[in-house]
């Protein structure tokens, strides 16, 4: 059986636990929340998580489309990077479906060709980490860029209101 015929039979199982993986770096109340409620409308955060980790994962088997690939995982970054999250906390859920995928495959891997297509397929994965670390970075740098800019304007508006300098039109 070939490794893509292997994946798809098990893509279930695997991004179920993927998921899991994501949503158990929330508290205990988040993860109660993302995994509760399916409705996109009740729960707009676990439904755009659960729905960007299965895209991401089927363009993986297949050929990937970097631009699809690079427009899921950023909304997932986009969510990670507003939280009280450390970079390697924010991304680390990239790394864990190697594991997945391992654990999936274990029993399957028998001849060189098999972990040859394995090592493809992981490398990527490899690929998808290194995006989702890039994507975190442009992320915080628009982060501070917005707050250093709100305070910028609070300070002008500080100064003109105190008649220390004169407004710009």
């Amino acid at each position: 059986m070939k490794l893509k015929e292997i994946l798809r039979a098990e893509k279930e199982g695997i991004i179920e636990e993927w998921q899991n993986i994501l949503f158990s770096s929330y508290l205990e109340g988040g993860l109660k929340f993302l995994t509760g409620k399916k409705n996109r409308f009740h729960n707009p955060v676990g439904h755009t998580l659960s729905r960007c980790l299965e895209t991401i994962f089927e363009s993986l088997l297949d050929s990937p489309d970097v631009d699809l690939v690079r427009k899921e995982l950023d909304e997932v970054i986009h969510i990670r990077s507003v939280q009280d999250f450390s970079p390697s906390q924010a991304i680390s859920f990239t790394f864990e479906l190697k594991n997945i995928i391992r654990s999936h495959l274990f029993k399957f891997v028998e001849k060189k060709s098999d972990f040859d297509e394995l090592t493809a397929f992981e490398n990527r994965i490899d690929h998808l980490c290194l995006l989702a670390f890039d994507l975190y970075v442009a992320c915080r740098e628009k982060t501070f860029e917005i707050r250093a800019n709100e305070v910028k304007r609070k300070y002008f508006k500080l100064l003109t209101r105190a008649g220390l300098i004169e407004p710009q039109e």
